[in-house]
């Protein structure tokens, strides 16, 4: 209940104050999420007849979310356009038909039982603002009401324009919808030179006790038809067709001639589908900005703090990037603490342009030696000094915790000794100049001597003495 009065909140004052024509309003719903979705409202020069696109409800069929994106750059001259390429981004990512099942069946009520069901509740507010509706799909094979064979059957759904009924009466009003799909279905023949891929009606006759197409009652058209009055398609592309680029051409065709139609005016679009690259990610690092390539290697200390913030492509639109192990799919705009190693995954819709791994810098304990100093236990970091006055007694105990490496205090020998083992550890070491070989000394200074721990083929660790005569 809270989501729909914050929508309603959102989306009343689009309706009852004046725009700037011609103008792009851009909105962003459920942000950060799996489910986030981009809705583009397109004001034309001149006032008219407003119509709503929709692609991508069913994440495997670009040919739905690829056209409708295409109309996001249109130049209206008369009538505005409401466009959602993407309405269910978290199945486009993964290209599955719906990753938490079929959003274009969860038309049924008010309920909001799943985070798509927010989607849908958005879907149905912006049917209310328009005049007509065209639902973008790709669908299996080619559809003809004769059996012709395994690929063209009444079974199949590309190729077709869907309706509910061939017309409908409602808010005193009747709506023909088998009249404008045909007239549609005859221009856009004419530019389609394969017979073989020519588009049909298709009419579904839902509220036909008898139809076998009982769950185009759960669906967008039919909830648009039924609740809106608005007249409402499902334009199906064939998945096999030869690429996408034939897909949009296709679908550019029937869009084109329901607006022409319906009495919009728009500049007609090139369909251009270059190869998707990402050219980099910005990323905000504790606070400050750094733009990061492509393929790069970015060494964090553990703790860091990062977002994403842009990432850059030879597309605006259908971008993510995948903290892995982190969140969801869609992960720019999150702060995120670095803990271990991972990796920035990018996409364009369901293609991997790109990656960025995170290698983490690990604290690493400094190691130290434990010394007694007059009685007294200290610990001394590896690298350091101590100075250490005459006749003072010292005894160095190990090195980094650890038994078995020898700790030597070079020019150090025990007094009557014959051999020395490289090894003064436990050991009370009075401080003089006559217990401490002097050529041993740093410079030959006799004041200043390396305890090292290891040996001197494989030193791992030193600390210096200082006698301080001062």
């Amino acid at each position: 209940m809270i989501f729909k009065i914050l929508l309603l909140l959102i989306l009343i004052p689009i309706s009852i104050f004046a725009v700037e024509r011609p103008s792009v309003k851009h909105d962003i719903f459920l942000q950060g999420t799996d489910y986030e979705l981009h809705v583009y409202r397109i004001y034309g020069k001149e006032a008219g007849t407003k119509g709503l696109i929709i692609g991508g409800i069913q994440g495997d069929e670009p040919g739905g979310y690829l056209s409708a994106d295409m109309y996001v750059d249109s130049v209206i001259e008369k009538g505005d356009l409401i466009v959602v390429p993407r309405a269910n981004f978290k199945s486009i990512i993964l290209f599955n038909r719906g990753a938490d099942g079929d959003m274009n069946r969860r038309f049924i009520d008010d309920k909001t039982q799943h985070e798509m069901d927010k989607v849908v509740e958005i879907l149905k507010s912006l049917m209310g603002e328009v005049d007509f509706f065209l639902h973008l799909h790709d669908g299996s094979g080619f559809y003809d009401p004769k059996y012709v064979n395994k690929l063209r059957n009444p079974n199949r759904w590309g190729q077709s324009i869907i309706v509910d009924t061939d017309s409908i009466t409602c808010n005193g009003k009747t709506i023909e919808m088998k009249s404008i799909a045909l007239q549609v279905i005859k221009e856009t023949n004419k530019k389609i030179k394969n017979d073989n891929y020519h588009f049909k009606y298709f009419n579904t006759d839902t509220d036909n006790p008898k139809t076998k197409y009982k769950d185009m009652k759960k669906t967008a058209t039919y909830y648009a038809l039924k609740n809106f009055c608005i007249p409402s398609y499902g334009l199906e592309t064939s998945k096999n067709l030869p690429n996408d680029e034939t897909k949009l051409r296709h679908k550019s065709y029937l869009i084109d001639e329901f607006l022409k139609i319906y009495g919009i005016k728009s500049k007609k679009l090139d369909i251009f589908l270059p190869k998707p690259i990402l050219k980099s990610i910005t990323l905000e690092i504790d606070n400050k900005t750094e733009e990061i390539s492509n393929y790069s290697v970015l060494e964090l200390n553990q703790n860091q703090k990062i977002k994403i913030e842009k990432i850059s492509s030879n597309y605006y639109r259908g971008l993510s990037c995948d903290i892995l192990g982190f969140n969801g799919l869609n992960d720019k705009d999150l702060y995120y603490i670095v803990r271990d190693d991972t990796t920035i995954r990018c996409k364009k819709d369901h293609i991997t342009i790109g990656e960025i791994k995170i290698k983490v810098k690990k604290d690493e304990e400094v190691k130290k030696f434990l010394v007694s100093i007059d009685g007294k236990d200290e610990y001394l970091e590896n690298g350091s000094s101590i100075r250490i006055k005459p006749g003072s007694n010292i005894v160095i105990g190990n090195f980094d915790n650890n038994s078995s490496i020898p700790v030597n205090l070079r020019g150090f020998l025990v007094e009557g000794a014959t051999y020395n083992d490289g090894d003064d550890r436990n050991i009370k070491i009075t401080i003089s100049e006559k217990n401490l070989i002097k050529r041993f000394s740093k410079n030959n200074n006799g004041k200043e001597y390396e305890v090292i721990a290891g040996t001197l083929n494989n030193i791992l660790g030193k600390f210096l003495l200082i006698i301080d005569n001062n």
